[in-house]
């Protein structure tokens, strides 16, 4: 905009602000005296800022470790029971009489029974258990781990804003 346009708009804002009506015709040859020119220009802000930057870094990692491996194992063993017997211990005499006054003519009658009795009697029995055994073995370890690095980087951040500016009169 040029310096022309710029005095009328400032004409223009005066004389809305004097209370001229819109039916009257003023002509303006020269800026009102004290009257300061506006100019459209714009404004840049910068500003330096730092920014993290995340960046993943492939590595191998190895070892050796140890590593078990199981084997089944059978280990045999001899254990002791103890079951009952049921053995005969030795005979007995029992006497039974028809009558029980022992008056003549009786008749009585003799039976022999066998007396029994139950006898612990330790057994040796066979019998195994099953386990897994444990071997170890050395064996190379290998993965891959990506391992976050952090990186500060300098940006400049521009910020153009619109402003007006006074411009001094010219001669």
């Amino acid at each position: 905009m040029n310096r022309l346009g710029t005095s009328l708009i400032a004409c223009a804002a005066t004389l809305a602000a004097s209370g001229v009506t819109g039916h009257e015709t003023i002509i303006v040859t020269e800026p009102p005296a004290g009257f300061v020119p506006l100019a459209t220009t714009t404004v840049e802000y910068r500003w330096d800022v730092l920014t993290p930057h995340l960046a993943l870094a492939t590595r191998d990692v190895g070892a050796r470790v140890l590593t078990p491996s199981f084997v089944s194992r059978r280990f045999d063993y001899n254990a002791v029971e103890w079951t009952s017997e049921h053995r005969r211990l030795g005979r007995v005499a029992e006497f039974e009489c028809k009558y029980s006054d022992l008056g003549l003519p009786n008749q009585c009658v003799t039976t022999w029974r066998d007396v029994y009795v139950d006898v612990p009697v330790p057994v040796v029995r066979r019998d195994h258990v099953d386990v897994d055994v444990p071997q170890w073995s050395r064996r190379d370890w290998h993965t891959v781990v990506d391992v976050p690095q952090l990186t500060w980087t300098r940006e400049t951040l521009v910020v153009t804003l619109p402003a007006v500016a006074v411009s001094s009169p010219g001669p």
